[in-house]
């Protein structure tokens, strides 16, 4: 759990960048094999003091070195809490 430095009781993730770097992380930890390719795109929303990071291909593609990615209509995700950092659900759709 993350702690404001302060213990102001402010958010600890704050901006949709933050939340993208620890969701990135997470699901290059959880799916090595489908993250593998730092090019693909993900998402990050806030909504009631969730984030949600997700993969955001939703189609088959070739990246900028020619590698090809599948999306197969599976999306990985993440969500945690945007006070404190506690990861709720980790999966895939």
């Amino acid at each position: 759990m993350i702690t404001s430095p302060n213990n102001d009781n402010r958010d600890a993730i704050v901006t949709e960048a933050t939340a993208l770097k620890i969701g990135r992380a997470l699901l290059e930890e959880y799916f090595p094999d489908y993250f593998t390719n730092e090019e693909i795109l993900i998402e990050a929303k806030e909504e009631n003091g969730i984030w949600k990071v997700f993969d955001s291909a939703e189609c088959n593609g070739i990246t900028d070195n020619g590698i090809l990615w599948v999306s197969g209509g599976i999306e990985y995700f993440v969500a945690f809490r945007k006070d404190n950092g506690r990861v709720i659900m980790i999966g895939n759709d």
